[in-house]
């Protein structure tokens, strides 16, 4: 992951009634998915106004009835779509569908994200509950593709309420039982993990002949924690979207888009929204100090999904002696910010960390 602004913290959430509220019923709700992996419990803190999605996208016209289609001419259509990964990787999903295909492995898989693990993110789960009729006859076309083993949706509903569990490596293992290693990619290993827009995206290429870029995204109010779902389509500025939601956006407030609300940027309202952005948000945002002074409370070791020895690369970066930081697991580092939202001291460890990281490639 390449980060950039974690707009909350484990201290912004308690802070801020709204939110506090938000994320005890969200990890109330799902706390009968029990599992111990991940160990970061970070819930939801935006939650859903409406049912009703807002549809700037000007999509219209009735479902068609594909052509008897070959699995070449399926791949070959993703491909001339220019259909990537939307949960904000931006990878060609037809080269992820090809390497899958073409991989030496017995049995093949289709793990479905449908986790939306972080913790500002609605649009998934809305796509799950509103759109599964379409999402099945986009599998269906993949199916035609890749004679797979096993398909399976992973959601709230059966994996544990955990962060970052949509990780692919953490949901494979989690889904299938498949423990892969940091060198191992889950394409030459047989298993497509797509989010499950992308494979809504597939359906409507075929499904509706749709050509226009669109995207489902989360807009979220960070002082009231409400959210709303809005189809927009891809170059959609920040105005014209705020401009179109009932969640109370002032001018006065900061404004931010990227993948969710542990890795956003500061924007101004005349930009506008790529293939990767999944969330646009407004009001304030957690602060953090990498000069604060560590509490010792190993919090930023003890939930990090990788099981990278924290502390000690810490201790190494302040002793300005970095010479072993590959065996304190460093690489192993997905930038998923736990660490950072735990941080008792309130420093954006994760972004120390990524440094460090980035120097030894």
């Amino acid at each position: 992951m390449n980060m950039g602004v974690m707009l909350i913290n484990k201290k912004f959430v308690k802070s801020n009634k709204q939110l506090k509220r938000i994320q005890k019923q969200n990890l109330k709700k799902y706390r009968k998915n029990r599992g111990r992996y991940p160990k970061a419990k970070i819930g939801k803190v935006i939650e859903l106004q409406s049912d009703k999605v807002i549809n700037l996208s000007q999509e219209t016209g009735n479902e068609i009835t594909p052509l008897s289609l070959s699995a070449q001419e399926i791949i070959d259509g993703i491909s001339k779509a220019e259909i990537t990964g939307q949960s904000g990787s931006g990878f060609p999903t037809a080269k992820k569908i090809e390497a899958v295909k073409n991989a030496d492995a017995k049995e093949k898989y289709l793990v479905i994200n449908a986790v939306a693990c972080d913790p500002g993110l609605l649009q998934d789960a809305w796509i799950l509950e509103n759109r599964k009729p379409e999402v099945q006859k986009g599998i269906a076309l993949l199916k035609k593709c890749i004679p797979f083993k096993r398909v399976v949706i992973g959601s709230k509903e059966n994996t544990p309420n955990r962060y970052p569990m949509g990780e692919e490596k953490i949901l494979i293992h989690q889904l299938l039982q498949i423990p892969l290693s940091r060198e191992q990619f889950p394409a030459e290993q047989g298993i497509l993990v797509l989010n499950i827009q992308t494979i809504l995206k597939i359906y409507e290429t075929f499904y509706k002949n749709s050509s226009r870029k669109t995207k489902y995204i989360t807009v979220a109010n960070l002082q009231s924690g409400q959210g709303q779902v809005l189809n927009a389509y891809i170059g959609a500025s920040i105005a014209e979207i705020l401009a179109n939601t009932t969640l109370g956006y002032e001018k006065s407030a900061d404004v931010y888009a990227g993948t969710g609300v542990m890795d956003a940027e500061k924007r101004a309202i005349t930009d506008t929204i790529t293939e990767q952005t999944n969330l646009v948000a407004f009001g304030p945002a957690a602060t953090f100090d990498n000069e604060a002074k560590c509490k010792m409370c190993g919090a930023c070791k003890r939930k990090c999904p990788m099981h990278v020895e924290v502390v000690k690369i810490l201790h190494s970066i302040k002793e300005n002696n970095t010479e072993h930081l590959k065996d304190y697991k460093i690489m192993d580092c997905i930038g998923c910010g736990t660490c950072s939202y735990y941080c008792a001291a309130g420093r954006n460890i994760m972004e120390m960390v990524q440094q460090q990281k980035e120097r030894l490639k």
